[in-house]
């Protein structure tokens, strides 16, 4: 079995303006006003604790990942997932970012989603065909709502 070999970012990032982050405290800083006023500390807490978090993860830059197939199975950096744990494959081009969609045989995490990059989806499915089958894989309503949002 011929070997595939490429690097590309860990997931497409899309720079955020200070507008982008001021939209986000002032929607959060509402609902955490809303959620006192109504008598609901622990879910104005929380509002806090989600606003700041998703702050924190859009200003984060993706990091460089190196994505290997082989006879045995996908590698993504130093996490390796044997063909025996991988239930099916698809390729994702509905979105301007074509992935290597994984449907996993594991509950918590059914699908992993590996950005193809320069690679052309017709040599992965060529090279992936003859280990797995090839599934039909429709995009969640939430990666279209985060893609929308910039996330």
């Amino acid at each position: 079995m011929q070997t595939f070999v490429w690097e590309t970012r860990e997931y497409h990032h899309t720079p955020k303006t200070s507008d982008w982050f001021w939209s986000i405290g002032i929607v959060a800083l509402c609902c955490v006003f809303i959620s006192v006023l109504l008598g609901n500390i622990l879910f104005a807490i929380f509002i806090a604790l989600a606003a700041f978090a998703l702050s924190l993860y859009a200003a984060r830059k993706p990091k460089d990942i190196r994505v290997e197939i082989n006879s045995k199975g996908v590698r993504v950096d130093d996490m390796v997932f044997p063909f025996a744990h991988i239930h099916a494959f698809a390729l994702s081009t509905e979105s301007n970012h074509p992935a290597l969609v994984l449907t996993m045989n594991k509950l918590l995490m059914p699908h992993i989603l590996i950005p193809l990059g320069d690679m052309e989806p017709e040599d992965i499915r060529t090279l992936l065909s003859p280990k797995l089958p090839e599934d039909h894989y429709e995009e969640p309503i939430s990666l279209k709502i985060f893609d929308a949002l910039g996330l």
